[in-house]
């Protein structure tokens, strides 16, 4: 029973004293690559490629894939993207994700200080690669 409650109390403390996004999701946040194919290539800002993970997903009988790139989410990021022999910059903002802040206040308010000092309740909306947008 004291190994229970030591268990109880330890948890308590790191969820109040940790910002649920930080100790769940971490710094980094998958962005979503809308209309890309295999060729899409993304680099930074300083020209380092950023590896794009390939998802497929069964819904209904119905493979879907969609393609992802991870960033950092306390920042905004300038990307390059090539695809299909084109090439455009892109700059993504971060958002506030709400979701992490309605979990952060439920753990008592206090996580919501870190992870809002961190960013890392923030993240990206999708990016679409398509040469003509």
């Amino acid at each position: 029973m004291r190994a229970l409650c030591t268990f109880v109390v330890a948890a308590f403390i790191t969820f109040s004293t940790s910002g649920c996004a930080t100790i769940i999701k971490g710094y980094e946040d998958s962005v979503r690559l809308n209309n890309g194919s295999d060729s899409v290539r993304v680099f930074d800002s300083v020209g380092r490629e950023i590896p794009v993970t390939k998802i497929v997903k069964n819904k209904a009988a119905v493979i879907y894939t969609t393609r992802e790139i991870k960033l950092r989410s306390n920042q905004e990021h300038t990307l390059t993207i090539q695809h299909q022999g084109t090439e455009k910059k892109v700059t993504v903002y971060p958002r506030i994700g709400l979701g992490w802040l309605a979990l952060d206040l439920v753990c008592g308010g206090l996580p919501s200080l870190y992870d809002a000092y961190t960013g890392n309740w923030n993240n990206f909306a999708p990016i679409d690669v398509s040469p003509n947008r």
